[in-house]
C-alpha cells in the first residue's frame, strides 16, 4: 500500500514539475507584464509597508515577498512563474492529502478547469491564495476547531497573496463551529444548502455589490469600468457547468461522505461559490474573483461522488475530457494566443 501511494505522489510531482515549466514558459498571457514589471523593479519597493506596496502595485504584499526572494537566485522569468505554479500544485497536494481523496484525479480535475487554465497564465495570486486559504481551513478542522499556529500562519500567508482568501477562511471556521454545536442529517443538511445558496444570490444582488463598492476603493473603482462592472450572462456556459456540477453533488452525497466534516465544509464553501456566481452576474469582476475562490473546492468534492458508482473513475474521467473541451476549447480560448505572444 505504501508503494502505490508513493507512486502516486511521484507521479502528481512529475507532472506538477512539466506542467510549471509550461507556465514559466508563458508569453505575455494578461497580467503577466504587470508581475513581472514588479519583479523587475522589487527593490524600489516598500516591502515592509503592506499598505504603501498595495497602493502602488495594487497587489498584496505577498508577490513583493516572494519576487524578492526569487530575485536574491535569478532575473529570469521563467523560473519566477515555474517556482510560483509548482508551489501552486503543492498546496494543492497538501490539501488534498488533508481532504484522504485521490491527489492524481484532484489534479486532473485542477489541470481540466478555468481554475488552472486562468489562474495560472493570469490570476496567479487569487491562483495560491485560495488553495492556501483551504488548506488553511483544512487545518482548522483537523486540529478541532482550534486556532493553532499551523493555521493562523497558512491564513496570514494566504491573505498576503489576495484578500479574497479571508472571506473563504472566515467562512470555513464559521462552519466548522456550526458543526460542532449542532449536527444535521443529510436530508437537512441538503434543505440548509439550497436556503443558504437562495439567501445569498439575494443578499448578493441587494446589499453586498453596494457595500462592497461602500467600503473598497478598489471595487468603486471597478465599478465605474465598463469590463470589470460589465454585466454577464445566467446562462454562460462556466455558470451551467457551476449549477449542474452543484447539484450533482447535492443529490448524490451519501452517509458516509457526510461523515467526513472537511467535505461537508468545502461543500458549504461551494454552496457560496454558485451563489455568488448568481448574485454578481450584474458584476463581471466580483463574479470572477468571488465565485471562483469559493468554488474551487470543487476539485476536492468530486472524487469521493465519483467513487459512490462502480464505474466512478471512468465517469470522473468522462468528466474530466468534457470539462477540458469546455474550458480550453471556449471559456478562455485567447490564453492560448496570449501564450505565444513576446513578453517585453
Amino acid at each position: 500500500m505504501e508503494i502505490r501511494v508513493n507512486k502516486d505522489v511521484s507521479i502528481y510531482f512529475f507532472v506538477a514539475l512539466i506542467v510549471a515549466c509550461v507556465v514559466g514558459n508563458r508569453g505575455a498571457t494578461r497580467d503577466t507584464s504587470v508581475y513581472y514589471d514588479v519583479f523587475k523593479g522589487v527593490q524600489e519597493f516598500d516591502l515592509l509597508n503592506p499598505v504603501k506596496f498595495y497602493i502602488v502595485t495594487g497587489m498584496e504584499i505577498g508577490f513583493g515577498w516572494y519576487s524578492l526572494f526569487i530575485s536574491l537566485f535569478t532575473s529570469s522569468r521563467f523560473l519566477l512563474f515555474a517556482v510560483f505554479s509548482f508551489l501552486t500544485f503543492y498546496v494543492i497536494y497538501k490539501t488534498s492529502e488533508k481532504m484522504t481523496s485521490k491527489h492524481l484525479l484532484v489534479m486532473l480535475l485542477y489541470l481540466s478547469s478555468g481554475y488552472f487554465f486562468l489562474q495560472q497564465f493570469m490570476q496567479i495570486r487569487q491562483g495560491i491564495a485560495t488553495p492556501l486559504a483551504l488548506y488553511a481551513i483544512a487545518v482548522f478542522i483537523e486540529k478541532n476547531n482550534r486556532f493553532s499556529l499551523q493555521f493562523v500562519l497558512l491564513s496570514l500567508l494566504a491573505v498576503s497573496f489576495h484578500q479574497v482568501a479571508l472571506p473563504v477562511i472566515v467562512v470555513g471556521i464559521t462552519t466548522g463551529f456550526m458543526l460542532a454545536k449542532k449536527e444535521r442529517s443529510v436530508g437537512k443538511f441538503r434543505i440548509f444548502c439550497l436556503v443558504v445558496l437562495v439567501m445569498f444570490v439575494f443578499i448578493s444582488k441587494v446589499l453586498l455589490i453596494n457595500l462592497l463598492i461602500s467600503f473598497s476603493s478598489r471595487v468603486e473603482t471597478y465599478s465605474k469600468s465598463a469590463e470589470y462592472a460589465a454585466e454577464i450572462g445566467l446562462f454562460r456556459l462556466p455558470n451551467i457547468k457551476a449549477f449542474f456540477t452543484y447539484l450533482f453533488i447535492l443529490i448524490f452525497i451519501n452517509e458516509r461522505i457526510y461523515q467526513n466534516k472537511l467535505f461537508v465544509v468545502f461543500f458549504t464553501l461551494f454552496t457560496l461559490g454558485l451563489a455568488f456566481r448568481i448574485g454578481f452576474s450584474d458584476f463581471a469582476i466580483l463574479s470572477g474573483r468571488f465565485a471562483t475562490a469559493f468554488s474551487y473546492s470543487e476539485i476536492y468534492l468530486l472524487p469521493f461522488v465519483f467513487y459512490r458508482f462502480r464505474y466512478g473513475i471512468i465517469l470522473l474521467l468522462l468528466f474530466v475530457v468534457v470539462q477540458a473541451i469546455a474550458t480550453y476549447g471556449y471559456q478562455a480560448p485567447f490564453v492560448f494566443e496570449d501564450y505565444f505572444k513576446p513578453l517585453q
